[in-house]
């Protein structure tokens, strides 16, 4: 497409947004793998069948679910950048 980027926003903003998802999802436990890190502090996740904590794959569910926010995240703004610079 040569689109001039001569201050390199594409890298930082990009790449170092995506890194910023993946680590805040890898490095995010304060209190072992059972607490995740929330508006109200280090809380873990409650069963709603027993009510104790969960410890069963919530540090899966939290980096797929950054993941999923990386994904939408790219084709938003994919989409986006092909509706300004190829139209």
């Amino acid at each position: 497409l040569r689109i001039d980027d001569p201050v390199d926003a594409v890298p930082v903003h990009g790449a170092c947004g995506a890194w910023a998802l993946l680590v805040a999802a890898l490095f995010d436990w304060g209190n072992g793998f059972g607490t995740a890190h929330g508006a109200r502090g280090f809380r873990c996740v409650i069963d709603a069948a027993t009510g104790t904590c969960r410890l069963d794959d919530l540090a899966w569910k939290l980096l797929a679910s950054n993941l999923l926010e990386m994904c939408a995240i790219f084709a938003w703004v994919g989409s986006l950048s092909l509706l300004v610079f190829v139209s």
